[in-house]
């Protein structure tokens, strides 16, 4: 199968667009550092210091990856084998712990019995003693409650593989300043759009027949259940100290 990209995939211009990715990189992994710094600080070492630690180890790994793409000579054979193993360590601690967070502290939020659950569980994905079946991709859904997507933000980085093939759409942003950069999604929708029916007129009465108003009162009701959440102001930290001695 011929490769649908031309291009030396270590000139100046490739390693440019590597170092723009693994810049993101090193920036979600700082910024998740922070948070979940101020969150220790703030609420409870203990409960937040595996995410913390795999954090820190991450970011360190990703730093030392933009370093080595800021040399003059760069040996790209040690690259590669540095980021599938910081890509490997992500997919093996990292995202399943953003998985465990996500799914056993909501709903209920940082309630004692959550997070000694979460707790627990993040040590056994550490320890790597009991395979527990977890998603190794952070895919989790946006969370409808505020107060858990504050507490899911450090989590939410996603695999970024920096020396994938660069389309040729990169590489004229990249060289040309005035090149208007289109996202491939971009165009993908705009296909989509000329593709797609155009939409029926609605009901001269305004309303739709999908629905009823008592249905809708009947979900809202549903909603507000689910998001139910203890926020981490009010976490129960002390409690969870208590127990988690024992």
């Amino acid at each position: 199968m011929q490769h649908p990209f031309h291009y030396d995939p270590e000139d100046d211009l490739s390693r440019r667009i590597y170092l723009h990715r693994c810049d993101g990189v090193v920036r979600a992994f700082t910024d998740s550092v922070q948070q979940l710094e101020r969150f220790s600080e703030r609420y409870n070492k203990k409960f937040f210091s595996i995410p913390l630690k795999w954090a820190k180890k991450l970011r360190w790994m990703s730093v030392a990856v933009q370093s080595a793409l800021q040399r003059e000579h760069i040996n790209y054979a040690n690259l590669l084998d540095m980021w599938y193993y910081f890509l490997q360590l992500k997919k093996t601690f990292f995202n399943p712990i953003a998985d465990v967070a996500n799914k056993h502290m909501y709903p209920g939020g940082f309630t004692s019995r959550n997070m000694l659950l979460t707790y627990n569980l993040w040590g056994v994905i550490e320890s790597q003693t009991f395979h527990y079946e977890l998603s190794d991709h952070v895919n989790f859904a946006p969370p409808a409650s505020i107060l858990h997507k504050v507490f899911m933000e450090p989590f939410a980085i996603f695999d970024i593989d920096i020396f994938r093939p660069i389309s040729d759409n990169w590489r004229q942003f990249f060289d040309d300043p005035r090149y208007v950069f289109r996202r491939v999604i971009d165009v993908e929708n705009e296909q989509r759009a000329m593709l797609r029916p155009p939409t029926p007129p609605p009901a001269e009465n305004g309303t739709s027949r999908s629905a009823s108003p008592d249905m809708h009162a009947e979900s809202d009701e549903e909603e507000e259940d689910l998001t139910y959440y203890i926020g981490m102001e009010d976490g129960e930290f002390g409690l969870f100290e208590q127990i988690s001695a024992f």
